[in-house]
């Protein structure tokens, strides 16, 4: 499983919803010690096999991916 940290709750929210249309299922999920330079605290948690193209499909659609964490 992977959290991808995003900066704001709507990019979250966008993520999620980019993310169904490739048939990858996410949800939205929170940090449990965000810090500012992280952004708002809100995550996309995923299970992918490939989370390099799962980052490069959401900065290509203009998600702000601000860190990837193996779960």
């Amino acid at each position: 499983m992977y959290s991808v940290n995003v900066n704001t709750i709507t990019n979250a929210q966008r993520a999620v919803k980019l993310l169904k249309r490739e048939g990858i299922t996410a949800s939205i999920g929170r940090d449990r010690n965000p810090s500012k330079s992280k952004g708002c605290g809100y995550t996309v948690e995923l299970e992918s096999r490939d989370i390099r193209f799962v980052s490069d499909y959401l900065i290509a659609n203009g998600i702000n991916v601000v860190s990837v964490k193996d779960k």
